[in-house]
């Protein structure tokens, strides 16, 4: 079962990267037409791609890395205590991935 949890979450780390990489794609584009006329229905296009990709990618990647730090994290630790810490973890590595991605 361990393998089949790890399995999934390496799925979906690359899942998660496909859609950061989308995320920044579309905020390039939207960058790139921001201010010129006619253009709004593509900016609203653009911008809502873009939101649903982060809301993608940091779903995807806190569930990975959750998962992932549940079964690395001891079985003689109380459930309570890893399932805060696999939240912790994984609220933890997506700020710092959307810091690092916004920074761009």
């Amino acid at each position: 079962m361990r393998y089949i949890v790890l399995a999934g979450a390496a799925i979906l780390i690359v899942a998660a990267g496909f859609a950061w990489f989308s995320y920044v794609a579309y905020g390039i584009a939207y960058g790139s037409i921001k201010g010129l006329a006619g253009r709004e229905r593509d900016l609203a296009e653009f911008g809502e791609r873009a939101a649903t990709a982060l809301g993608t990618a940091a779903l995807c990647e806190a569930v990975a890395v959750g998962a992932a730090s549940w079964v690395l994290i001891p079985t003689r630790v109380p459930k309570w205590a890893r399932f805060c810490a696999s939240a912790a973890i994984a609220g933890t590595a997506v700020l710092f991935t959307f810091a690092s991605v916004r920074g761009l």
